[in-house]
């Protein structure tokens, strides 16, 4: 399907994928420019203060712990979903 929307502008295989490369990448700028500016909006007032002190975003520590916490169990998932779905299959 992208072949032929690229071959119908003329362009080769090679540029269409830099071209979708870049236009992805300026995708990704544009959301989370897009989501940060959202939640400067949404957070305001006592959310703000709720987040504050929950997480604790005045300590840079604790937010990195934070951060490591996150990419541990998001690696576990990435590795345990997989190996879960070979058993079930077996």
């Amino acid at each position: 399907m992208l072949k032929d929307t690229f071959a119908g502008l003329g362009l080769s295989e090679t540029v269409a994928g830099i071209v979708l490369i870049v236009l992805g990448i300026a995708m990704i700028f544009f959301v989370i420019i897009y989501i940060s500016k959202l939640l400067k909006v949404l957070m305001v007032g006592r959310a703000n203060e709720i987040l504050h002190s929950a997480v604790g975003l005045r300590s840079p520590v604790r937010g990195l712990i934070v951060v490591i916490f996150e990419v541990i169990e998001y690696m576990d998932s990435s590795v345990m979903i997989p190996i879960a779905s070979v058993f079930l299959v077996t």
